[in-house]
C-alpha cells in the first residue's frame, strides 16, 4: 500500500521522514528527491541535506563511471545500499532496475509528488506512423503500445527506437488521439513494493494522483502527528498573517480574468499596449514597494520573460541571484530572504495529457494542480521564514484560487 504524508510546506514532513528512517535503520531505503541539494551529487562527491543529517545511514548517490547513473543506481541496489536520487533518474528507471528494487524490497520514499503522466516527446508523427504502419509497434484495446520489431529478424534490434522498445518493455506507452504518444510511470515498481511513502502537499491535484486511479494503485493518507508535524493550521495562520496579495489599481482596471496569462492567451490575445500595460504594472510595484534588486523574485512563462522583464527585476545583483525562477521552482532555499514575489502565469495542465486522463475515466483537478504549483512557488520566498511578504499576481483566476486558500 502506497502511503501518502500530505501537509502544507513548512509543518517538517521532511525533518519527520527522515526521523522515521533514523528510527529504523535496519530498512533499505531509496530516496527520491527533485534535486542534487537535498540528494547529493555522486560524481561530484557533493552531500546532500539526507547525507549530512542522516549520517549513520551511509545514503550513497548514484555515479556515473562511464555508462550513466542508472547502472550506477544499479550497483548500489545489488549491494544493499541506502540510496538518495532525484526525480529525473527515477523517470528513467528501466525493467531490471525496478526488478531489482522488488526483489531487494526497498522502502521507496519519494519527496514531491512525480508527473507520473506527460506527453512524450522523443519522436516525431511521422515516425509514429512508421512504427504502426510497417508493424514495428501494435496498439492494444486501451492504447498500450507493444513492441514487434524483435520478430522480424534473429538480430536483437538497437536501431534509432530502441528507447521506444525499451519504454514498451515497461508497458509505458500508451496511443492517444491517433497522434501522440503519451508515458505512464511503470505502475510495477509501486504495486510490488511493500513500502511506499509520498511526501507532498495538496496529491489530489497532482499528476501522481491521476496515475495512481487510471492504473487502479490504492494508497492512503497517513496519520500526520505519527511524523511529529507542525499543525496544518499554525503554519496557514502564519501565511494569512504575513502574505499580502497586492492588487494594484492599474491592474484592477485591466482585463486578467479567464485564461489571462495562460499559454495560449499571451500566444493569441496580448495586444502591444497589453504587453505595455503588464510591464507598467509589474515596474510600478518594484517602485511603490521600493524593493531593490535582490528583494523581488518573479516568474512568468519563459519565452514570455523579456517582453515583461523591466527595471529593478531584469538583472541580478553582482555575485547574486537572478530575479526570474522557472514558474514550476520547487525545493530551494535559495530565495527565503526575498520579501516580494511578482507572478505572471496562469497555470493550467496540458489539453493533451488531461485529454488523455479523461479518456481514462479520470476528471483532471486543474484548479488544485494549478494551486499548488503556485503556493509551492510562493514559499521559495521570505514567507517560508514567517516574515512579511508581498505578493503581485497578474492573473484573476490565480488570486482567486491563493485567495480562497488562505481563507479556508
Amino acid at each position: 500500500m502506497i502511503k501518502i504524508l500530505d501537509s502544507v510546506m513548512g509543518t517538517g514532513k521532511t525533518t519527520g521522514v527522515f526521523k522515521m528512517m533514523k528510527d529504523n535503520p535496519d530498512r533499505k531505503y531509496l530516496y527520491i528527491g527533485l534535486f542534487i541539494q537535498g540528494e547529493g551529487d555522486g560524481n561530484a562527491g557533493v552531500k546532500g541535506r539526507i547525507q549530512r543529517e542522516l549520517p549513520d545511514l551511509n545514503f550513497k548517490m548514484p555515479k556515473n563511471t562511464g555508462e550513466g547513473k542508472l547502472e550506477g543506481l544499479k550497483r548500489l541496489v545489488k549491494v544493499g545500499s541506502n540510496i538518495a536520487s532525484t526525480h529525473a533518474l527515477f523517470s528513467m528507471f528501466d525493467l531490471e532496475v525496478v526488478d531489482l528494487l522488488v526483489a531487494n524490497q526497498y522502502f521507496l520514499v519519494i519527496d514531491e509528488a512525480v508527473d507520473a503522466i506527460t506527453t512524450y516527446k522523443n519522436i516525431r508523427k511521422s515516425d509514429i506512423d512508421l512504427m504502426v504502419n510497417t508493424g514495428i509497434v501494435s496498439k492494444a484495446e486501451d492504447g498500450k503500445i507493444s513492441w514487434c520489431g524483435d520478430s522480424f529478424t534473429d538480430v536483437e534490434y538497437d536501431g534509432k527506437f530502441l528507447e521506444v522498445k525499451e519504454l514498451c518493455a515497461l508497458g509505458s506507452l500508451y496511443w492517444y488521439d491517433d497522434e501522440v504518444l503519451i508515458w505512464e510511470y511503470p505502475p510495477k515498481l509501486l504495486l510490488e513494493l511493500e513500502d511506499v511513502l509520498v511526501i507532498t502537499y495538496l496529491f489530489e491535484g497532482s499528476i501522481m494522483s491521476s496515475w495512481m486511479k487510471v492504473n487502479n494503485i490504492p494508497y492512503s493518507y497517513v496519520d500526520n502527528n505519527a511524523f511529529g508535524l507542525v499543525d496544518n493550521e499554525i503554519v496557514m495562520q502564519t501565511i494569512r498573517d504575513n502574505l499580502e496579495i497586492v492588487v494594484p489599481h492599474r491592474l484592477k482596471s485591466m482585463k486578467m480574468g479567464g485564461t489571462a496569462c495562460g499559454v495560449n492567451w499571451f500566444e493569441k490575445r496580448v495586444t502591444p499596449e497589453l504587453w505595455v500595460q503588464m510591464k507598467k504594472v509589474l515596474e510600478n510595484f518594484v517602485d511603490t514597494n521600493s524593493l531593490k534588486v535582490g528583494e523581488v523574485f518573479w516568474t512568468t512563462f519563459l519565452n514570455r520573460k523579456t517582453k515583461l522583464e523591466g527595471k529593478g527585476f531584469t538583472r541580478a545583483p553582482k555575485d547574486g541571484l537572478p530575479p526570474f525562477l522557472a514558474y514550476n521552482t520547487k525545493a530551494t532555499n535559495d530565495y527565503m530572504d526575498y520579501r516580494a514575489c511578482m507572478y505572471a502565469v496562469n497555470v493550467y495542465k496540458t489539453p493533451t495529457e488531461t485529454g488523455y486522463l479523461s479518456s481514462k475515466g479520470i476528471d483532471f483537478d486543474q484548479d488544485q494542480y494549478a494551486l499548488s504549483m503556485m503556493v509551492q512557488f510562493l514559499w521559495r520566498g521570505c514567507i517560508r521564514k514567517g516574515k512579511p511578504m508581498k505578493v503581485l499576481i497578474l492573473s484573476e483566476r490565480m488570486r482567486d484560487l491563493l485567495t480562497s486558500w488562505m481563507e479556508k
